[in-house]
């Protein structure tokens, strides 16, 4: 009998052991948080999920990171390795000292930490046959994930629905009468689905069966059509040009001819991708609107019929309230004019609640780009300004979450008090300075040959590294319009760290098999 204990306690302790080393699962449990267990829906339990950031996954995250940090000291740091320890420092050191330690401070520094060592190094030192088994383990999440979550939206915009939009600013469905959100704006939503799309494309590459390979297709065209019904821009432009990079490199490597037939095929494959993609999906986009239009005018003469076959009375009946309060509930959000909406009337203020319009105005998709590019060039005008002022925060840079409230000063966005500035790029150098941008910078030119190398070669030890390729693509593209992804713990830098720890091993495989 003990000896039969003794077992299931080994046992028990093997499995536990597996579960906190496994580096794909933390990174799905930190992508969950920073992107998914924030949303309005579960407003009511904050108090959980902020205890299962501080009691798990702080202390997970940091276990992965010490055990990186302590296996160097028996073996030689890679460069790549040691340039982001040297970032870690100098994210963390120079910024406590002068700013003391705050919690903006404290939780950039663990962020950064658990991404750098406790995902990309962490996955840079495993065992190729351990990193193979890493990657089916991400995929199965993912891909699990994905047609849930996915599947929850596709059935918000089929019905026309928003559930829990009195929990927050958003609900989980469609927002403002266009937008489809999972409960954070839509740009964020845009993000998430992004990740999962290419995730889903790497788990559909590598499935050795043909009915797994359809599951994770089926998410990954699922996320592709919440990227476009989010009609968030940045997330849409990014997965069009992650898609006609992957078009690109597959037929770049498939042809056999010359390098300059193979470059030109190649182009031209992305070109068509790039164009289709981009007129497939305003297509998608305006049929969907017009299937909003016609929903909501349905309710709306719905509404309307059952208030007049009430019977006529001076004291309002329990029914009539009812249908009175659903009008109001299901058309309130609807008659709100977004500021992106061309020809949305604006609700009236002063108007009586049981008047409902004879029918929903006609919405109109986003257009494809504006001059300020959604009010950022005003900000970033901020920024330049902010430099020109003082130099020394250009190369030092002001901190974690110190600059947004300088950038508004004297502009029409300083009754918001702080804003992100929707560059990551510029984010960056704003908090850590243009000595912090060049340790990046210098850590991603050292590991973009080997990441191009997986990109342009296929075969069987580079399974599923294309998707991969494409993920940290859209991710830097990205950047350009959002602050995300390069933040400590979103989703993004999660999703790109996690890459980079697959993608630089791959590379270097793939020059030894040469």
């Amino acid at each position: 009998m003990k000896e039969k204990m003794d077992r299931v306690a080994a046992a028990s302790r093997g499995a536990m052991a597996r579960a906190v080393t496994n580096t794909s699962l933390f990174v799905f449990a930190a992508f969950l948080f920073s992107g998914v267990l924030g949303m309005s829906p579960l407003t009511w339990h904050q108090d959980a999920v902020t205890q299962f950031f501080r009691f798990i996954l702080v202390p997970w995250g940091m276990a992965l990171t010490f055990a990186q940090l302590l296996r160097r000291q028996n073996a030689p740091m890679t460069m790549d390795a040691a340039i982001l320890f040297v970032l870690l420092v100098w994210m963390t050191v120079p910024f406590i000292y002068r700013f003391g330690l705050t919690f903006n401070n404290i939780n950039a520094a663990c962020g950064y930490a658990m991404v750098f060592f406790g995902v990309y190094v962490s996955l840079r030192n495993e065992s190729p046959a351990r990193r193979e088994g890493l990657i089916d383990w991400a995929c199965a999440v993912f891909g699990l994930f994905t047609l849930i979550f996915g599947g929850a939206l596709l059935y918000c915009a089929a019905t026309v629905k928003n559930f829990a939009a009195d929990m927050g600013e958003f609900g989980f469905g469609i927002w403002n009468r266009a937008y489809l959100v999972s409960g954070v704006h839509y740009n964020i939503t845009g993000m998430v689905c992004v990740c999962c799309a290419m995730i889903c494309l790497c788990g559909a590459e590598r499935a050795r069966w043909l009915w797994l390979r359809l599951l994770y297709m089926l998410g990954a065209v699922m996320m592709m059509v919440v990227v476009v019904l989010t009609q968030s821009r940045t997330a849409r432009y990014a997965l069009l040009l992650a898609l006609a990079a992957g078009a690109f490199s597959r037929v770049f490597s498939w042809l056999r001819a010359k390098v300059w037939q193979r470059a030109a095929a190649g182009v031209l494959a992305a070109s068509v991708v790039l164009v289709g993609g981009y007129l497939g999906a305003a297509r998608l986009c305006d049929a969907v609107l017009v299937h909003y239009v016609r929903v909501q005018e349905q309710r709306a003469a719905q509404t309307a019929e059952g208030r007049s076959n009430l019977p006529e009375t001076n004291e309002p009946t329990l029914v009539g309230t009812a249908l009175a309060k659903q009008g109001v509930d299901e058309l309130g959000a609807a008659m709100q004019s977004g500021a992106e909406l061309n020809g949305a009337a604006a609700a009236q203020s002063d108007a009586v609640p049981n008047e409902i319009p004879p029918q929903v105005p006609q919405l109109n998709a986003r257009p494809a780009a504006d001059a300020t590019f959604s009010g950022r060039t005003e900000i970033w005008t901020g920024v330049f300004r902010m430099w020109m002022e003082n130099p020394k925060s250009l190369l030092i840079g002001n901190g974690v979450g110190r600059t947004g409230s300088i950038v508004v000063q004297g502009t029409a966005l300083e009754s918001l008090g702080a804003i992100a500035l929707h560059n990551t790029y510029l984010q960056f150098i704003a908090d850590f300075g243009l000595i912090g941008f060049g340790l990046l910078l210098a850590f991603l030119l050292l590991i973009v040959r080997r990441c191009v190398r997986a990109f342009m070669r296929g075969g069987a030890s580079l399974s599923g590294m294309l998707p991969m390729a494409m993920l940290v693509l859209a991710i830097l593209v990205t950047g350009l319009m959002e602050s995300a992804p390069l933040g400590e713990m979103t989703p993004m830098n999660v999703c790109l760290f996690f890459a980079l720890g697959l993608l630089v091993p791959a590379g270097e495989q793939q020059r030894h098999d040469l």
